[in-house]
């Protein structure tokens, strides 16, 4: 029951740096953009 519940945690966990992670992908593509436009 136990190994259950960690399994769970460990799973929502895992979605939230995932989501972290795309954030951060996204910002790091935003951020290359505007170098590569505005040359800074």
């Amino acid at each position: 029951m136990k190994l259950i519940m960690i399994a769970h945690h460990l799973s929502k966990l895992y979605l939230i740096l995932g989501k972290l992670l795309k954030i951060h992908h996204a910002v790091q593509y935003v951020g290359v953009a505007m170098i590569g436009r505005y040359g800074i």
